[in-house]
């Protein structure tokens, strides 16, 4: 608990920094939109660890519906001690949303989601339901929504001992995003996600992803992200750490 009342100021304080920068108005986007990213982080010395992570996205939007589907894929080397090398990271997500009048104040969305980490002893987790999206600003530099959603879960889980575990469960899920243009070649995006179990609150999961682009060309841009992961159980079933953070660097390519 005390990681997360570092971890949620720091968000909160994100999101109030984008907020307060908004002008003017921008017509609705429409049609297609791809994104693809690839990252990368490397540390040397005492000791030594490499991440690599890509990310993918594609939707179509118009008046009525907003359809989109996103995967990423996060892989990490570290060294011991004694210089043996092993495999600290291994995770990977895909998911899908509809959004039914994307562009009203209140939209009503579904989404699904499957996702698998070797680092949170996570075999496969797979997510469902639906619930209400809020535009809190759209203008010409600045977009902006809040998200709350009913879940169902079910997750094949290994717990300390290397035994799998069947858990199906509900949760309420939050989400936070914008996106803020800074001039002509800087744009600064934030998520942030808190999904409570229902019967339980106090065991939940917290991910946040801000990052900063650099427009090189009309389609190209470097890019710096920070992420960070938080499962409150993931230490009962044998993760070296509830939390996993990571800063990476590399290209993403818009179409």
């Amino acid at each position: 608990m005390t990681q997360m009342r570092l971890i949620v100021p720091a968000t909160a304080a994100c999101i109030v920094m984008f907020a307060l920068c908004a002008p003017g108005a921008r017509a609705q986007t429409v049609g297609w939109d791809v994104k693809a990213e690839a990252n990368a982080s490397l540390f040397f010395g005492n000791t030594r660890q490499t991440t690599l992570g890509t990310r993918f996205a594609a939707g179509h939007a118009d008046s009525t519906a907003d359809v989109r589907l996103d995967g990423q894929f996060t892989y990490g080397e570290a060294e011991t001690a004694e210089q043996r090398q092993y495999v600290a990271k291994r995770s990977w997500r895909t998911g899908a949303t509809a959004d039914y009048r994307p562009f009203a104040r209140v939209s009503p969305f579904v989404l699904a989601s499957i996702e698998s980490s070797l680092e949170k002893r996570i075999d496969r987790r797979y997510s469902g339901g639906g619930g209400a999206k809020l535009l809190l600003l759209r203008n010409v530099r600045t977009v902006s929504d809040l998200s709350l959603a009913l879940l169902s879960e079910r997750s094949t889980l290994r717990d300390a001992a290397g035994l799998r575990i069947e858990e199906t469960l509900a949760r309420y899920s939050t989400r936070f995003r914008l996106d803020h243009k800074v001039g002509e070649r800087v744009t600064l995006s934030h998520e942030t996600s808190y999904r409570p179990e229902v019967r339980a609150i106090d065991r939940f999961t917290f991910t946040s992803r801000t990052s900063v682009a650099f427009s090189m060309t009309s389609t190209l841009a470097f890019q710096g992200s920070f992420l960070d992961n938080f499962d409150s159980e993931a230490r009962a079933r044998g993760a070296r750490s509830n939390n996993d953070g990571e800063l990476l660097f590399g290209l993403a390519v818009t179409f």
